[in-house]
Order: structure tokens, then C-alpha cells, then sequence
């Protein structure tokens, strides 16, 4: 019989708004700072301010929930990588990371924090699996998880991947798991062999539905972060019926949620 499994998506759900988007925005601003400071480097620090405006937009339209989430998304990126993130050294990029975490240290600010609790304490009253599956930068969450000393907590942690260049400079960050992360629970699934009794899906929109859709024969139920729109709450609710759980924002009502049986 298999380990009880928690699969939970992070932007929105545990941390509060996207990841991504304050790193990008700590990242271009780093670099603007290095690049302006150095005369051969003039160049680059006169492009990053008409990009940093355009990913503010795009930021801006994703937020706002305006055209296609995908396309708006993987344009965030693109732009982001092509104009700022390339050949930049990879030691900056994590001083930038690591300031980023710095500030995301607090709480209130940053993170939805029963939700974050409850998980955490599924980790140590129940003993069960926990694994985050996002479109968020990796190592974006591995550097908030660090600074919150709560990484080890986490069993699995599956989102997009920096990609580097030989010479140890950046080559981009690699969009993961935005419209399929069934495929990356599939994995998880091979990889862990979970109990199905025992396996939940905690998440706050229509990509996880997807995921839950596609994959409902395996979870055994969808608990719906408290930080969901309401919207969204409902029809899952209309939709799944008793496999959906929609907690109150309360520790306790999420830690129920996880762990009822």
C-alpha cells in the first residue's frame, strides 16, 4: 500500500499572486543596476528599460485574466529571457533570487499562511508525501522554501527549469507545467507508486481542474484553496460533487479538507 500523496500548485494557492512575475521584475532591476554601472554594458541597460515596461503590461494582462493566459504567458517569458535573462551570470541571478526571498520572508505578505500550515502540518502529524507541481520558476520556490526553513517539508518540487549556457551564464528559463501538469503528476505517480484512497489535489484554477479532470481516477478528491475564486469554488463543487472539498480560510478547515478520509 502506498504513501498518502498531497499534489499542490503554488502560485495563488500556498504564495500569494506569482512568483515569477517579483523575480523577473528583481532580476531586471538587478541587472539595470550592473549594466548602467559599466560603460561597455551602456547598451544593454538602455533595452532593459523599454523591456521591463512591456513585461510590466504583459504582467499586467495576465493578472487581469485579458486573452489567452498561454500565449500571454509563454510572451512573458520570451520577452524576459531574450531581454534580460541571457548570458547574464549565473551567480547575479541568484544574488537577485535570494533577495527576492529576502522580502517574500514575510508572511502576511507573501504567503497564504494556513494554507501553507496545513501542508506543513500534513508533513508532520500524518506523515504524508508532499509535492508542489508548478508553472513557477523552481528555483524561485526552492529559495522562498529555504529562507522559511520549511524546504524539507516538501518531498517533490516540479516547475520550470533555468537553463544555462557552458560558460556558467543564463540561457532562459524553460516554461513548465503551465497547460499540462498531468504530465508531470504522471511522473510524480510513477516515481512515488501513491495510495489513490489517499492521494489529493489542492489547487485554485481551471489548469488544475484540467489536471484533476484528466487524473481524477487517481486523486481521490480536489480540495479548492481557500484563495480561489469564487467562481471557480462553485463550479467545481457542481462539477465533482463529493470529491470536492472547499475549505474556509482557516488553518484547521484546510488541515480537515487534506486529511478527511
Amino acid at each position: 500500500m502506498g504513501q498518502k500523496l498531497i499534489i499542490t500548485d503554488w502560485n495563488d494557492t500556498v504564495i500569494k499572486d506569482s512568483n515569477d512575475n517579483a523575480i523577473f521584475w528583481q532580476i531586471t532591476w538587478d541587472e539595470f543596476l550592473r549594466c548602467a554601472s559599466h560603460k561597455s554594458l551602456m547598451g544593454k541597460a538602455a533595452k532593459l528599460l523599454p523591456a521591463g515596461l512591456k513585461l510590466r503590461s504583459l504582467m499586467k494582462k495576465q493578472k487581469n485574466g485579458h486573452g489567452l493566459q498561454t500565449e500571454i504567458v509563454q510572451s512573458s517569458y520570451d520577452l524576459f529571457n531574450e531581454s534580460v535573462l541571457k548570458d547574464v551570470p549565473l551567480e547575479n541571478i541568484q544574488k537577485s533570487v535570494s533577495k527576492y526571498a529576502i522580502r517574500a520572508k514575510k508572511p502576511s505578505n507573501t504567503f497564504h499562511m494556513e494554507t501553507f500550515n496545513a501542508l506543513l502540518r500534513c508533513k508532520t502529524m500524518d506523515n504524508s508525501q508532499i509535492a508542489i507541481v508548478t508553472a513557477a520558476c523552481e528555483d524561485g520556490v526552492r529559495a522562498i522554501l529555504n529562507i522559511m526553513k520549511s524546504e524539507d517539508y516538501f518531498d517533490f518540487i516540479c516547475g520550470s527549469e533555468l537553463d544555462k549556457n557552458e560558460d556558467g551564464t543564463a540561457l532562459g528559463i524553460r516554461l513548465k507545467n503551465y497547460d499540462d501538469k498531468h504530465s508531470a503528476i504522471v511522473d510524480l505517480f510513477k516515481e512515488t507508486e501513491p495510495d489513490t484512497e489517499k492521494t489529493v489535489y489542492l489547487g485554485d484554477d481551471a489548469r488544475d481542474a484540467k489536471s484533476f479532470d484528466v487524473l481524477s481516477y487517481r486523486i481521490k478528491r480536489f480540495v479548492v484553496a481557500p484563495g480561489a475564486d469564487e467562481k471557480f469554488k462553485e463550479y467545481m463543487s457542481g462539477r465533482y460533487g463529493w470529491k470536492v472539498r472547499t475549505p474556509g480560510p482557516s488553518e484547521k478547515d484546510v488541515y480537515k479538507a487534506l486529511t478527511m478520509d
